[in-house]
């Protein structure tokens, strides 16, 4: 619903530039998001289209909790909850702004020295416990190198580390495949290619929309109480004269 009252409100507000009529738009590229913020009225300087957006979702939900004509009972919920899920868009992503952060080439490139680093350790684990079966001149030089004799505790504890890590590093690895499946989909549905998307990039885009939507509300609200105010004021003073 979000996203579909964007794409009426761009085919409004971008008419076919030949015929004049509205446009026929049934979607638009993720990117077109950051640009709703830059959109700037022509009459009001400071009110962008992210600003009008906001006001009209606003407006649409203050009217249909008040109207109790002329609509049955369950058209009024259906378009009051409609317009309601536009002002609750932070409420349904609540993640997008840590998912911002983090980029998914970075997380392969993370995961593989997590891999390389415990292939290494498997070898220095082999390496010492054959070094345990060499020659008694060349154990004394594996006992000074790691510290090596009676009591050492060296070998038992890594191969436990090693046992340990290892079913941890299966479990992010299992993690790690099913986060990229996801965003697989989640590009499709949105017509992304998810090879060159990056998903920092991706999500920075709904939370780059999300921070400007509630601070156009926000500054909508501002302006709201300030005419309120003064509608206020200039009552009082119209009665003070009479």
């Amino acid at each position: 619903m979000k996203l579909a009252y964007v794409a009426a409100v761009a085919n409004v507000a971008s008419p076919s530039s030949f015929s004049g009529q509205l446009g026929n738009a049934v979607g638009f590229k993720l990117s077109s998001l950051t640009r709703i913020a830059e959109t700037k009225s022509s009459c009001n300087k400071n009110m962008t289209l992210l600003h009008y957006i906001a006001d009209t979702c606003d407006q649409k939900v203050s009217k249909t909790t008040t109207m109790t004509c002329c609509l049955s009972t369950l058209t009024h919920l259906f378009f009051n909850l409609k317009f309601r899920e536009c002002m609750l868009i932070e409420a349904d992503l609540p993640h997008v702004k840590e998912a911002a952060k983090v980029n998914m080439k970075e997380l392969e490139k993370d995961m593989s020295q997590l891999r390389n680093g415990m292939k290494e350790v498997e070898r220095e684990i082999e390496f010492f416990r054959s070094s345990q079966r060499a020659t008694e001149a060349s154990l004394q030089q594996q006992q000074q190198q790691f510290g090596g004799g009676d009591g050492d505790r060296y070998l038992p504890v890594m191969k436990e580390f090693s046992a340990k890590t290892a079913v941890r590093l299966a479990e992010l690895e299992d993690l790690f495949i099913d986060m990229k499946a996801r965003f697989d989909r989640v590009c499709r549905l949105f017509c992304e290619d998810p090879v060159t998307t990056q998903s920092d990039e991706f999500f920075g885009i709904f939370d780059y929309y999300i921070t400007n939507f509630l601070e156009a509300k926000q500054e909508n609200d501002a302006i709201k109480r300030k005419r309120e105010e003064e509608e206020k004021m200039a009552k009082q003073q119209q009665e003070v004269r009479i």
